[in-house]
């Protein structure tokens, strides 16, 4: 489906029909994101690095759910979930062996994604984005990528 179709139409309606679902499926996926992460946590990865297979599938699946986040959230003018997806993304690639992973980063990134959603803060959401936006960056390692700081 082409969201310019329905942007260039004079149907707003059907664009906040399809915002309600953007929200919707994203608490489906930051959900997932959550299991993923308490499972990780209940496991503390000590099964995962003996397993090569388990930990790559666990990986790509991660990666899979974030992907689906970082694709729509710019299109439905969420800009603080797409820039902070992409952060997580961009850690979880750069960390060479998945069981090394941080996961206080990743449940900070989730953490910040679910008050947005939560709060429901559209756009780069002023003052409050760039608080949230300035939290999350203060718990990244200083090795990882800095999060996009665009307020448009």
């Amino acid at each position: 489906m082409s969201l310019e179709k329905y942007y260039n139409s004079h149907d707003s309606g059907v664009i906040n029909r399809l915002n309600g679902s953007y929200l919707h499926w994203t608490k489906i996926q930051l959900k997932e994101l959550h299991k993923h992460l308490h499972s990780l946590k209940e496991n503390d990865l000590a099964l995962k690095q003996g397993d090569r297979r388990e930990t790559k599938n666990t990986r790509t699946e991660i990666l899979d759910l974030i992907h689906n986040v970082i694709g729509l959230g710019g299109s439905f003018g969420y800009y603080m979930i797409t820039d902070i997806a992409d952060s997580l993304n961009k850690y979880i690639r750069s960390v060479e062996e998945f069981p090394n992973v941080d996961l206080q980063v990743i449940a900070a990134h989730l953490n910040a994604m679910d008050y947005i959603i939560a709060c429901n803060i559209d756009g780069y959401g002023g003052e409050r984005g760039r608080k949230i936006m300035a939290q999350l960056q203060g718990k990244l390692p200083k090795e990882a990528c800095r999060l996009a700081t665009t307020n448009a």
